[in-house]
């Protein structure tokens, strides 16, 4: 029963990582004006490592507008860096409940 545990504890920390970094590949930026527009296309996105573009928006809003995935077509670029990027974040994730459930811990002992 412990170890069906961990393995659900794993796997939703896997899937937290992988929806959080798929997230990021849609956050675009903001563009300010007709010069910024003019070279602000192909967007590099994603986090931590850029790993997709959003690219052609579809809109032609008054500037200044923050360009997402709600507007423009989303390609993955590197597969390599949505993997790694999924990767760190499952391993900052895992850092950080592992701490707070070891203070958890500590303090009901206490």
């Amino acid at each position: 029963m412990k170890d069906i545990k961990k393995i659900l504890f794993y796997a939703l920390l896997g899937l937290m990582a992988v929806g959080f970094v798929f997230g990021t590949g849609f956050q675009g930026q903001r563009v300010e004006s007709h010069d910024e527009l003019a070279h602000a296309f192909p967007m590099k996105t994603g986090f931590p490592f850029k790993f997709a573009e959003l690219r052609y928006p579809h809109i032609d809003p008054p500037l200044p507008w923050t360009y997402s995935g709600n507007c423009c077509s989303f390609y993955m670029t590197s597969w390599i860096h949505f993997w790694l990027s999924v990767a760190v974040v499952f391993i900052f994730l895992l850092v950080i409940t592992k701490i707070t459930m070891t203070l958890i811990r500590k303090s009901e002992q206490s």
